[in-house]
């Protein structure tokens, strides 16, 4: 009998042990076989293993693996399984070829380990290797992007002052304005996802924020969709993220739009939720009270063998979508202490709900708008490698009441400070071709050491790496306006560095 006295051992196994004959009858099927694969014993022992678990394998493959058995004696490899239910499973599958005394192939015998742990251990360090290979691209592109903005803020923030008492065009100024800062809250979102920098959470109440991004998500959509907030019980806040907060909801909306090709209706519903130990156990939670924010939508709907992956990163059923909305909505929601789950059938539409745990506490308000900039008098030296925005900050500075010299690279400005030009204020760039703003202030600073040092960058200082800036200098991050701009000249120069 095969594996006479050993089988009742065997049965201990975490790995699935089989035998079968050199025609593939199986003659051993222990414990941990059944359980993995879902037929007993009974129901397979002296049938053929082609008719079970390699009933999806190719001709091709199981060939291959017997030719390097019956040649080496032995088979290792990586192999997906069929289980009863229809399913696959992941193995590491060992066969091992036993002789009988004289030397001929008996049978073989075969030990396979379950792999899905590691399989999802190595999709997750793929899909972590893409996000750091998108947290590279991000931070160049942002870089860029925000020296343009710069440009775009800067100039609209001047147009908005020269045209006062145009209200048709200063309506345009504000709007160009508005639209600049927007970008570069987007922008610093990507990084954030990409890089998963940590938030900025504060106190808030939905209900405020619903009602100041309903414009925004009213613009985002169609005149054949129609969007319905509803409030119902929201007297508590949460705390979170406003500008990811703020995104996740649109990134929902957008979504639901998509969906909606041909119209429909589009409901956001907020509402506090006390949830029982049962609930908050079926959806990972702790049990408490939570803010309930549901994105409702009869559109298309969501096909059941796709739903479990829309959370994953870069998959998408869109033709020319990222793959990145619905991820980056689960990032935030995960890192605010909540968690979302989706509900959906095709045709009938899908339901988006978002947990977030209710805070203690009261939601700070914007304070009033700062007074218009006052002149400031420094002699800056500014370097910036970027033609537009070096012309574009020098005419910020000048009209702040400062005095300009400007250099288009570190190199270049080190010149400037061995000759005899007198500035108390160097401000540079961080990230330039050649030598950088943080390796500039170093030798600037043994150069002049009373020299005042004011750096800016468009890359998150989590990007910086190699060049990040020592913690005692001021940092003015792009874009920026003319009134960031001078406070932080008022900060660098009314302090001293270390």
């Amino acid at each position: 009998m095969i594996l006479h006295g050993l089988s009742d051992i065997l049965d201990y196994a975490a790995d699935a042990i089989l035998v079968r004959d050199m025609d593939h009858h199986i003659l051993y099927w222990n414990r941990a076989a059944t359980e993995r694969y879902g037929w007993s014993a009974p129901q397979v022992l002296g049938q053929s293993v082609l008719d079970h678990i390699y009933m999806g394998t190719s001709e091709h493959e199981f060939a291959t693996a017997m030719r390097t058995l019956m040649r080496l004696g032995d088979f290792s490899g990586r192999m997906t399984h069929r289980r009863r239910d229809g399913g696959t499973v992941t193995v590491h599958s060992h066969w091992i070829l036993v002789r009988d005394a004289g030397g001929l192939p008996r049978f073989i015998l075969s030990i396979s380990t379950d792999l899905r742990e590691r399989v999802d251990f190595e999709e997750r360090l793929v899909q972590a290797q893409k996000l750091e290979s998108l947290g590279g691209l991000a931070g160049g592109i942002a870089h860029d992007f925000n020296n343009l903005l710069t440009v775009i803020i800067g100039n609209a923030d001047e147009l908005t002052e020269e045209l006062r008492g145009r209200e048709d065009l200063t309506e345009l100024a504000v709007m160009i304005r508005s639209a600049g800062r927007r970008g570069a809250q987007l922008t610093q979102r990507l990084l954030s996802f990409a890089r998963n920098e940590a938030l900025q959470p504060e106190v808030l109440e939905v209900g405020v924020v619903l009602a100041a991004i309903e414009p925004l998500l009213r613009r985002s959509l169609p005149e054949n969709i129609a969007l319905a907030i509803q409030c119902r019980q929201v007297d508590g806040c949460v705390f979170v993220d406003r500008a990811q907060f703020e995104t996740a909801l649109l990134n929902l909306c957008i979504n639901a739009r998509d969906a909606m090709s041909r119209g429909g209706k589009l409901t956001i519903c907020a509402s506090m939720s006390r949830l029982s130990d049962a609930r908050a156990r079926r959806i990972a939670l702790d049990s408490g009270e939570y803010l309930v924010l549901t994105v409702s939508d009869d559109g298309s709907g969501i096909a059941a063998e796709v739903l479990p992956q829309v959370f994953d990163p870069f998959f998408t059923t869109k033709a020319r979508g990222s793959g990145l909305g619905l991820s980056m909505v689960d990032g935030f929601v995960r890192q605010s202490g909540g968690h979302v789950t989706i509900e959906s059938q095709p045709g009938s539409g899908t339901v988006v709900a978002l947990y977030l745990p209710r805070a203690r506490g009261t939601p700070l308000f914007p304070g009033l708008p700062l007074p218009d900039p006052s002149p400031v008098a420094h002699t800056v030296l500014l370097v910036e490698d970027d033609p537009a925005l070096r012309h574009h900050v020098r005419k910020q500075l000048e009209a702040l009441g400062n005095a300009v010299v400007t250099a288009a690279s570190g190199e270049e400005a080190l010149v400037l400070l061995q000759g005899e030009l007198d500035c108390d204020v160097l401000l540079s760039d961080i990230v330039m071709s050649g030598m950088s703003g943080t390796e500039l202030v170093r030798e600037a600073r043994r150069r002049r050491p009373g020299l005042h040092v004011l750096l800016s960058s468009g890359y998150s200082l989590d990007n910086l790496e190699g060049v990040a800036p020592p913690a005692d200098i001021v940092v003015l991050h792009k874009p920026y306006g003319k009134l960031e701009l001078r406070n932080a000249l008022e900060q660098v120069a009314f302090s001293r560095h270390a």
